[in-house]
């Protein structure tokens, strides 16, 4: 059983992560093909800094390239900014497993940067995203993180197949959700330790 002592240890406030996964649309597809559009080339990159070992934050940049032929589809750039929350601190999770499985829960708001691959239209659409992402301690500076998220678009003028929604300036709500397996790299510290201590 670990001490108090060994449990409250320093931790860095700082931290990178990056990401590759699926994005996975659940509705808004296509009005005209039964494609599932799935992004297979989904990729992230963040930094994030925590106030103290609960609550941080998070900003992000994220890719995605959703298909399903060579001149179907769209193209996402997003960027997030996110609230953190330990959830692996509040469950014991972390003391339970002798510090080697943390879990944070996340969500945010932002915008992404769309471009309709056979229409050439671009467009900007506001999300909102929400995710876990369970953490697997490597060593103090680098631990392996599955995060399961999932991004609801506000407006979008065209469906994740490029097609036009409508005429005018009709617009249809959109979401997928996003499996993904990367690397945080702890920053920051002298004594370099994880950072869900």
């Amino acid at each position: 059983m670990m001490t108090a002592q060994n449990y409250d240890k320093p931790y860095n406030r700082f931290s990178t992560e990056f990401g590759y996964g699926v994005s996975i649309p659940t509705h808004s597809i296509s009005n005209t093909t039964n494609g599932a559009y799935t992004s297979t080339a989904h990729f992230n990159f963040g930094v994030r800094y925590m106030f103290d070992r609960d609550w941080g934050v998070k900003t992000q940049i994220a890719m995605d390239q959703f298909r399903e032929g060579e001149n179907t589809g769209t193209n996402f750039l997003r960027l997030d900014v996110q609230a953190y929350y330990n959830l692996g601190r509040a469950f014991d999770l972390v003391i339970n497993t002798r510090e080697q499985f943390g879990l944070f829960a996340h969500s945010g708001i932002g915008v992404a940067y769309s471009k309709s691959v056979p229409l050439d239209r671009r467009e900007r659409v506001g999300h909102f995203i929400i995710g876990l992402s369970p953490r697997y301690r490597i060593n103090d500076m680098v631990s392996l993180a599955f995060d399961m998220s999932y991004t609801f678009n506000f407006k979008q003028h065209v469906y994740f197949d490029g097609q036009k929604v409508g005429s005018g300036d009709d617009f249809v709500s959109g979401g997928f959700f996003t499996p993904s397996l990367g690397l945080v790299l702890s920053l920051g510290s002298e004594r370099r330790h994880a950072d869900w201590y």
